[in-house]
């Protein structure tokens, strides 16, 4: 999934301008360099992090459960291709948050086709870790509706902002914490639901698009109709130029050849006893 815009999104041109001249700048300003905290901290995924089952590698979603204010958030989904936070309006309503609280934010696009209009930003406290080693960072959120079966999505601002890595054959996230390195392991159960749930929107949204079957007519035969031949096994001869019987099924099958075609000329002999040799003549022209 990649999302883009919404709040992570620069506020004015002015402000990208300013960026490309920070970026492209020959010698970098004295805070350009300045070094990113928790930045001399390494993170090393190893043999210990391997998973002990190893069925379905890379196919399941990467789902947390940090604590977003006072209340811990399950099916929170880790993106680094998302360039935006988003988080789902039930949420907010369950954290009690009135959509006064809210403030205007920009359009995204990449969940929903085209771009699409949060209901407005909020800043969150988010932590991670456990009693005594944890991390908690205050994150912006575009609030808006999710045609997903999450909760929210965590994407590059908030990796960034924890200075996370996430490991997405382990299926884990890694951040400093100010004891030492804090693990957070994606929760199976919710991420099996959630890829069941996309499976069966999938399908029924496929079935939707199938055309209708043919309906039956009195004495249980089927009503001749347009899509009919499209189901038949042979092609009909509007379809191909030859009939099915005279074209291999393959380029390997030789066993059905074209048939040949009659021929377009005849000899006629000269003499009638056949001696003086003989010419040529089209078929559809009488011998005589």
């Amino acid at each position: 999934m990649r999302d883009d815009g919404g709040a992570s999104l620069h506020t004015s041109h002015r402000q990208l301008k300013q960026w490309a001249r920070e970026i492209t700048a020959a010698e970098p300003s004295f805070d350009a360099q300045k070094p990113l905290k928790w930045s001399s901290t390494p993170l090393i995924f190893d043999a210990e992090d391997h998973p002990d089952r190893t069925v379905a590698v890379g196919c399941l979603p990467l789902l947390v459960s940090p604590t977003i204010r006072n209340l811990r958030v399950n099916k929170m989904l880790v993106d680094g291709g998302a360039g935006l936070n988003l988080i789902s309006p039930v949420v907010i309503k369950k954290l009690q948050i009135p959509d006064g609280d809210l403030e205007e934010t920009g359009t995204f696009q990449g969940v929903n086709p085209g771009r699409s209009q949060p209901k407005g930003k909020v800043t969150l406290p988010v932590t991670f870790g456990g009693e005594l080693n944890y991390r908690t960072e205050r994150i912006v959120f575009d609030v808006a509706e999710i045609p997903l079966p999450y909760n929210g999505i965590l994407g590059r601002p908030t990796l960034a902002k924890f200075m996370a890595a996430p490991h997405y054959a382990y299926n884990m996230l890694k951040m400093p914490g100010p004891l030492t390195i804090i693990s957070v392991t994606s929760d199976k159960k919710d991420a099996l639901i959630c890829a069941d749930q996309l499976y069966r929107e999938a399908v029924a949204a496929a079935a939707a698009k199938a055309p209708a079957p043919a309906a039956e007519a009195p004495g249980g035969k089927k009503k001749p109709g347009k899509t009919s031949r499209t189901h038949s096994g042979k092609r009909t001869s509007s379809e191909c130029c030859a009939t099915v019987e005279d074209v291999p099924e393959s380029s390997t099958d030789k066993s059905k050849r074209p048939r040949a075609e009659p021929p377009q000329t005849k000899k006629v002999p000269v003499r009638e006893d056949g001696t003086g040799g003989a010419f040529t003549i089209g078929s559809t022209l009488d011998s005589k």
